[in-house]
Order: C-alpha cells, then structure tokens, then sequence
C-alpha cells in the first residue's frame, strides 16, 4: 500500500522495492518535485515486476502448446488451459 500527502509517501509492503530510495536520491531535483516522482517511481518498479511473472507465464504457455499440438501428443488441450486460467488469475490479485 501507499499513502501520498502533500509532501510525503508512505509505503507498507512486505519486499520488492529494495534499492527504490537510494535510487530516488541519487537524483535530487527528482525528490525537489514532491511525491509524485516517487509514487511514479513505485507504480513503475511494482509493473515492471509484473511483466516480468507474465513473462515467464507465456513462455510456459507456449512450452505446452507446442506439446499439445503436436500429433499423438500425452498432453492434453486441458493443460493447456487451466495453465493459462491460472496465470491470469495470478496476475488480477
């Protein structure tokens, strides 16, 4: 979570930002600004995360299909679907 005020932010999280203040001040003008850069910044790391889990989950996806569509493959259509239902409801929490 994050709490923005006039002039602060307040984020409570449990991983993830590690080096995110030492890279924001590195650049002061940017902190200058208020916590808008800041908030920018957060938003922009946490969906950076997020590409990345997508990512690894499409190239699962298509590690399958290409099993799947192959002929007289083991593997069923099925797997192939619940791998991506669950992906996508892995991204939507």
């Amino acid at each position: 979570m994050t709490f923005l005020g006039w002039d602060l932010v307040i984020t409570v999280r449990h991983a993830g930002l590690g080096d995110l203040r030492a890279e924001l001040e590195a650049v002061p003008g940017r902190l200058r600004l208020g916590p808008a850069p800041v908030l920018y910044t957060i938003a922009d790391r946490v969906v950076g995360s997020y590409l990345a889990v997508i990512d690894a989950f499409e190239v699962d996806v298509d590690e399958i299909e290409s099993v799947v569509f192959t002929p007289r493959s083991p593997v069923g259509a099925e797997q192939m679907y619940l791998l991506k239902r669950r992906s996508w409801s892995c991204v939507a929490r």
